[in-house]
């Protein structure tokens, strides 16, 4: 699985590469400065994206717009695609499912995408659709159909605290 997702990843890159031929950005892979405006929380929303933006190359863009399954990738290849995603679906788990487990484990992803060149950090979801259950010792909440037939609205805010509170707890 993970030989082919890299594959696809591969494969993809080359298409957007062949099809951005010529694009004023492909070859810009100069270092960034510490004060470029996307990294100064002074400038406005749009004026730091419109600066990212023309920094990236398509590679990077590329990267950023991809979204790959956690059991699939490595610290190492969020660096080398330049991933903006993972998702840990069910049953994706670190070797170590304790609370220090993800938290080392997401701490590494994070390291290894805020140290490319761009030092863009990689949105990290996960599967908490019943609290935050993938993980040992979590809390696990009913199907969310049956929560909504309860009709109880302290209940949804108090389930909704659990989960945040473990995910929170991992580093997610």
């Amino acid at each position: 699985m993970k030989r082919r997702i890299k594959i696809l990843i591969c494969l993809f890159l080359s298409i957007s590469f062949t099809l951005s031929a010529g694009c004023s950005n492909t070859d810009n892979k100069q270092p960034v400065d510490a004060n470029a405006i996307y990294k100064n929380e002074s400038y406005w929303t749009g004026q730091r994206v419109s600066d990212l933006l023309a920094r990236m190359t398509t590679e990077e863009k590329v990267g950023q717009m991809i979204q790959v399954a956690r059991d699939a990738i490595s610290p190492n290849d969020i660096s080398k695609y330049n991933i903006g995603s993972i998702l840990s679906g069910g049953g994706s788990t670190p070797a170590d499912n304790s609370p220090k487990g993800w938290t080392d484990m997401i701490k590494g992803y994070q390291q290894s995408a805020t140290n490319t060149r761009l030092g863009i950090p990689i949105i990290y979801g996960v599967d908490a659709v019943h609290g935050n259950a993938i993980v040992q010792n979590a809390v696990i909440f009913p199907h969310n159909i049956g929560l909504g037939a309860a009709n109880d609205t302290g209940l949804m805010k108090n389930i909704a605290s659990v989960t945040a509170e473990e995910m929170l707890s991992t580093g997610i």
